[in-house]
């Protein structure tokens, strides 16, 4: 079942009387038995869907609304509300920063969350519908794990707009769809726990990805050739990578996932403007939820590489091949040290460029903008950086000053100085 394979579906249930099935779609009937030992359930989703985006859950659950949304529900196993209640209530939160930045409430209508006991990741994501794991749930007096959870949840929410209701068009350009949700994640991050700790976030993730670099480096984000297969070495082992789910480690498709949202980051500065990056976000959703008829699109709703560089080209004019030629369709990082110097008579910085690479990567070669961070406030500037090691100065907008001691005298007349 490929991504493009996309239909309606209707989802019947029949079970006993004593469980609770939430899945995909919205319920459309409820029945019970005559003799009150089985319930059914039939649920309707109509916007075309991909086999992969259908889920459900079935088992002894209770059940909380969202407060601020009738269309909302969250769930888990019998005895646990205290904790959910708790869990959830940033939420109604969290859901006005997403449709405030792209003008869409919830892709697929109803929203539900359940929460079930044995499940391989955080969450899981579906049409609809977040399968997240009970170890998420958490008491008021339990402060570590609140970090944790409100990311993963925030994570599954933006997996509903990237990663279910628009999907890549071919595994190929799966760095995309992830590179997307991790910039509104991001925004959530900025929203949520402020902008320190959602930068320092980025940081970490940086450090994963370089750290693992320097030993061996990860295959490109995107091959041109979708035959293509790509050679990983580390040490004396060698294998082929192929742009494959089934047939790639796991941990490089995690490293790969978060290069995406490094080099998303780097797609969204060079735009030079914020708004810009979420104009395109949302020239996508619009091309994807309406076509000529009026529904939903299940063709807009696949997206491709070469797709999201016309809409940027579109929304901001900006033509982005040579930044998908070194980022996106090449390997490999370089680093870029900085060093200075103050020049105090002259009033000017001396700041040094060097550049190393592993690998034989291809050195950068560009524009950096650098924040100095001055007496009278921060002012950035725009560095010229060359494959050779590159030196410049930077002129201070604020003046020296020197503290000037002054003096006091005592009850004695004595001179006293004052640092």
């Amino acid at each position: 079942d490929s991504a493009s394979a996309r239909c309606h579906w209707q989802l019947e249930f029949s079970v006993n009387a004593e469980l609770t099935v939430v899945s995909s779609g919205e319920l459309k009937e409820y029945s019970l038995s005559s003799d009150e030992k089985h319930k059914s359930y039939v649920f309707n989703l109509a916007i075309p869907t991909a086999a992969t985006g259908i889920g459900f859950a079935i088992g002894n659950f209770e059940v909380v609304a969202e407060p601020t949304k009738n269309n909302v529900a969250y769930f888990c196993p019998k005895g646990m509300v205290p904790l959910l209640q708790h869990t959830t209530e940033f939420l109604q939160r969290v859901y006005p920063i997403y449709v405030d930045y792209m003008n869409m409430s919830l892709p697929f209508g109803d929203y539900k969350i359940v929460f079930v006991d044995e499940l391989l990741s955080d969450y899981q994501s579906y049409a609809s519908l977040t399968t997240a794991s009970i170890n998420l749930l958490h008491s008021a007096r339990i402060i570590d794990q609140t970090l944790h959870t409100r990311r993963a949840l925030g994570m599954a929410i933006a997996s509903q707009y990237f990663g279910v209701f628009i999907v890549p068009e071919s595994y190929n350009d799966t760095w995309l769809v992830v590179g997307i949700k991790n910039i509104l994640f991001l925004l959530f991050m900025n929203k949520i726990f402020g902008n320190n700790e959602c930068r320092f976030w980025v940081y970490q993730q940086m450090m994963k990805v370089y750290n693992f670099e320097c030993d061996q480096l990860l295959p490109p984000l995107h091959l041109k050739d979708k035959s293509q297969s790509y050679p990983l070495t580390s040490g004396n082992n060698s294998q082929i990578f192929h742009m494959d789910p089934m047939l790639t480690p796991p941990h490089i498709l995690e490293l790969m996932e978060l290069k995406s949202m490094l080099v998303m980051r780097i797609v969204e500065n060079r735009l030079g403007n914020k708004e810009l990056i979420q104009n395109v976000i949302k020239k996508l959703l619009s091309l994807a939820w309406i076509n000529p008829s009026g529904e939903s699109s299940s063709i807009n709703a696949l997206l491709s590489t070469q797709d999201f560089l016309k809409t940027i080209q579109v929304v901001s004019g900006k033509d982005l091949s040579d930044f998908m030629s070194r980022y996106v369709y090449q390997p490999g990082f370089t680093t870029i040290n900085f060093s200075f110097a103050f020049n105090r008579k002259r009033n000017v910085a001396d700041v040094t460029i060097k550049q190393k690479t592993l690998h034989d990567c291809e050195k950068y070669v560009g524009q950096l903008t650098v924040l100095v961070q001055e007496l009278d406030g921060s002012f950035s500037n725009l560095l010229q950086v060359e494959k050779n090691d590159v030196l410049q100065e930077l002129n201070c907008q604020s003046k020296s000053r020197r503290n000037k001691k002054e003096k006091s005298t005592d009850c004695n007349s004595a001179l006293i100085p004052l640092h």
